[in-house]
């Protein structure tokens, strides 16, 4: 990640440590699917995020702003722009708010989400052309969330069509890429080649800690700038021992303290 001046690199900066990695947690599923988990207590979850030292949290402007005293001003905020519900039509993604608001609500980002291969493509690859546009007149970094979802998507071709997201990415203007995790770190390395903007690995659903964490090491080996890691940390007991050990990963430095509670029960982490 390269650091700079500009309003944008600024933004950036708040983001990405030094060494160009960030840790971001996102808390918009409660936009999508509602107050499941850990999100039922936003206030609780922000505190033990925070906690563990996240470099960025990511969410809708109504929790945001809600929140945005809780966060430190060493944390990141970016504001999703594009939402859809599971009560409705899932894979179509449509503007929510403006970078205008976001700005105003103290904004260091701004996101919105694509779904490569739906029926709904095009509107939503147009809505974030859009967005890239209003981003450079406000200076705005754009993560562009970008998935390979729809029935063009097979086992066999999936971690191409992952490849493709976020390439797209790149191509349409973005800073930061959120995509799949391939599953495996080669593959993933290929993602990385393939794209010459950052690429943050999306946590993707619940698994054992153990597969979690060594996903992630995969992909920061492969050459991620990070990850967004949202069910695999708030639906835990304790969510601020994931961001700890989540920093480790990725930023490297000492292993933390083993976290309280049950996080690590009856599973054995390599040094």
């Amino acid at each position: 990640m390269k650091l700079g001046s500009t309003g944008k690199q600024r933004r950036l900066n708040r983001l990405f440590h030094s060494d160009g990695k960030a840790v971001i947690v996102p808390v918009d599923d409660g936009f999508t699917e509602g107050p499941i988990g850990g999100l039922k207590d936003i206030d609780a979850l922000i505190e033990s995020l925070c906690a563990g030292g996240i470099d960025g949290v990511l969410g809708f402007r109504g929790i945001l702003s809600r929140i945005a005293d809780s966060i430190p001003l060493t944390t990141g905020m970016i504001f999703n722009l594009a939402g859809s519900t599971s009560l409705g039509i899932p894979n179509d993604k449509r503007i929510v708010t403006s970078v205008e608001s976001a700005l105003r609500q103290g904004a260091d980002a701004v996101a919105v989400h694509v779904n490569l291969g739906s029926m709904l493509e095009p509107q939503m690859l147009e809505m974030m052309g859009r967005v890239v546009d209003e981003c450079e007149l406000y200076e705005m970094p754009l993560l562009g969330i970008i998935y390979p979802r729809g029935g063009n998507i097979t086992d066999e071709n999936r971690a191409l069509a992952i490849q493709h997201a976020a390439r797209v990415g790149a191509e349409v203007g973005c800073d930061v890429v959120k995509t799949f995790y391939t599953g495996d770190k080669d593959s993933f390395s290929r993602v990385i080649e393939g794209c010459p903007i950052p690429v943050l690995a999306a946590g993707g659903p619940v698994k054992g800690l153990i597969e979690y964490f060594e996903d992630v090491e995969n992909a920061m080996a492969a050459g991620a700038a990070g990850v967004v890691a949202g069910r695999n940390v708030f639906h835990r007991k304790d969510s601020a021992g994931i961001v700890r050990h989540l920093n480790y990963l990725v930023h490297g430095g000492n292993r933390p303290l083993e976290p309280s509670g049950d996080l690590f029960e009856g599973v054995t982490i390599s040094t």
